[in-house]
């Protein structure tokens, strides 16, 4: 979860240093390419941070629902506070003697388990409705958007409230 543990291999960096596992989403800029707001947050359960696998597939089922939230926050200009009493770090490769401490704590890449979660039918990827229809969704105090699915390239646009005929 930003703003620790950034660059490769964020999942290994937080379970080796004990960090919280999550999924961030940040605006970034030219002017500043490694930090900006966080527009969206959402902490694992430690039932999906069991391996760095089973926490990437559940990073990817939770990437639509995010990505929604980020861009309504990034329209109505409102980012994620940052958590409080922690550092900015990028983290690189492990190294060899990474690897082996990362398994002394418990860390692993995969797990047999992980192999039921790629062929469950019971979780599947978050399908959009049908393209022939747009959806509205709203989350608390952010702005309602409209997702045109008809559309090839997915935007979302914001939705203005309805204007009133005036009857005279």
């Amino acid at each position: 979860m930003l703003p620790s543990c950034r660059g490769r291999f964020p999942y290994f960096w937080a379970r080796l240093h004990g960090e919280p596992i999550g999924q961030s989403l940040q605006q970034l800029s030219a002017q500043e390419p490694v930090a900006g707001p966080i527009l969206a947050q959402s902490e694992a359960h430690p039932r999906v941070t069991r391996s760095m696998l089973s926490f990437q597939i559940w990073a990817a089922r939770r990437y639509p629902e995010l990505a929604l939230d980020a861009t309504q926050r990034l329209l109505a200009r409102r980012s994620v506070p940052e958590r409080e009493g922690v550092d900015a770090s990028y983290c690189g490769l492990p190294t060899r003697r990474d690897r082996l401490e990362f398994e002394e704590h418990g860390g692993f890449v995969s797990k047999w388990a992980d192999l039921r979660l790629t062929l469950s039918a019971s979780h599947k990827l978050a399908a959009l409705p049908p393209a022939s229809r747009a959806t509205a969704y709203q989350f608390p105090d952010v702005l309602p958007l409209r997702v045109n699915e008809s559309a090839t390239s997915g935007k979302v646009i914001p939705m203005r409230p309805r204007q009133q005929a005036n009857e005279a």
